[in-house]
Parts: C-alpha cells; structure tokens; sequence
C-alpha cells in the first residue's frame, strides 16, 4: 500500500493539472466567444441598410433613406445579438477576458513604476544606470580578486596572467 503523504502529493498534482486544463479551456472559449462576437457584429453592421436575419429583408430591394444613413453609421444593439447572446457563457467569457486585459495593464503599470522608482533612486545617488555588460565586468573584477593569483577570468573562460606588474 501506498504512502498516505505520496498519496496526498498525487492527487494535489493531478487536482492542479486539471485546474490548469480548465483554465486554458475557458480561455479557449472566451477567444472562440469573442470571434463569434465580432463576425456577429460586422454582419450586422455590413448588413443594417439592406437587411439581415434578425430585422428581416424587408428593404433589400427598395432601402428607405433612413436605412441608408444607417448604412453609413450602423449600430449595433445588444438585443440584436442572436448567436453571441444565445450562449449562456458569453457574459462570463467576455468577463474574463476583460480581467484578463486589466491584470495585463496592471502588470505593466507596476513594472513601469519600479523602473521609473529605480531609475529616480539611481539619480538621486549620483550614480549612473548599470548595464549587464558593466555588471559583469565588476563580477569578474570580484572573482580575480578573490583568487588572490593575480589571474582574471575572460568571458570565455580562459585564464590569463595580468602583465601588469614585473613578476615574470
């Protein structure tokens, strides 16, 4: 028989793939939602002067002016969505979509608020931005000398003696 812990592991493991798997299906679905949603509405807006399935075909042979200006500035209702608003999960999807887009925006907002803070801080000590490439360096300036041998270490690696003094 099984350890009752390893039990408890596997499980949890299984409960988190399977939360995991039901997360990228609602996102699948809500993407699907979204694609029907725009098809929806620009069939409706290509179709408002002439006629459609949901207002009828009355005007197709003969559009009134009024039908006309619609046309030319089309507006589409809520009410005259019959295959996005039949799904019971639109709202929902369009839900997590939104959320999605504002956890996105949030995000970016705080990594632009610390790179702002960072960059102020670095001004206010005088000093200037560090680059990789600088901090490096420094790393390797570190590393020859904790060595004591008076050796660096190159990118690649390799080392070479300093020729800097007259120990030959």
């Amino acid at each position: 028989m099984s350890n009752p812990a390893e039990a408890n592991r596997t499980a949890l493991d299984r409960l988190k793939s399977a939360i995991k798997a039901k997360r990228l299906a609602d996102e699948s679905l809500a993407q699907m939602e979204l694609s029907i949603a725009n098809l929806e509405s620009n069939y409706l807006r290509e179709t408002s002067g002439t006629g459609n399935i949901i207002k009828g075909f009355e005007n197709y042979l003969k559009p009134t002016a009024a039908q006309l200006q619609r046309r030319n500035h089309p507006v589409v209702n809520d009410d005259d969505r019959l295959f996005s608003g039949s799904s019971t999960t639109y709202e929902l999807s369009m839900q997590l979509l939104q959320n999605k887009a504002d956890e996105e925006a949030r995000r970016a907002e705080q990594k632009q608020a610390a790179l702002e803070a960072r960059e102020a801080a670095l001004a206010a000590s005088g000093h200037e931005p560090v680059t990789g490439g600088q901090k490096k360096r420094k790393r390797e300036r570190e590393e020859s000398v904790a060595t004591g041998d008076g050796e660096s270490v190159r990118p690649s690696g390799n080392r070479k003696k300093n020729r800097g003094g007259d120990d030959d």
